[in-house]
């Protein structure tokens, strides 16, 4: 299930180059932007990502211990806190007066960020991935 919810994200930004592919090279800015186009910046996105590191998130906890078994829910989870991090910054840069579609997604009772914030703090990386 877990590959069936990254399949999923991927289907969200499919062909936005290197993108959670774990490699240590920067894609290039060209790249970043394509993907920033793609993804759509709306709560129901925001959630569906959520969804997907949470589960990663969860499989990084079953997988702790065994560094065979810890590469792929790690990679999962840096995918899903890429793309929320490429959705987070194409609301950042978009022309919107009042930043209304921002305040849609991340207002309110502030919880999606909070889940964010929750998951980058509670989990721990192999040091295949710290840094």
């Amino acid at each position: 299930t877990l590959r069936a919810r990254s399949n999923s994200l991927t289907s969200l930004v499919s062909g936005c180059g290197t993108l959670g592919r774990g490699l240590d090279v920067p894609r290039p800015q060209r790249v970043q932007q394509e993907c920033q186009d793609k993804l759509p910046r709306t709560a129901e996105s925001m959630d569906q990502i959520l969804q997907d590191m949470e589960a990663a998130c969860r499989q990084v906890e079953l997988a702790q211990g065994s560094t065979v078994k810890l590469v792929n829910p790690e990679l999962n989870l840096l995918v899903s806190l890429e793309l929320a991090r490429e959705l987070m910054q194409g609301l950042l840069r978009e022309l919107d007066p009042g930043r209304k579609r921002l305040e849609a997604v991340f207002g309110g009772d502030c919880s999606r960020i909070a889940r964010v914030r929750a998951i980058i703090d509670g989990v721990t990386l192999s040091s295949l991935h710290k840094g």
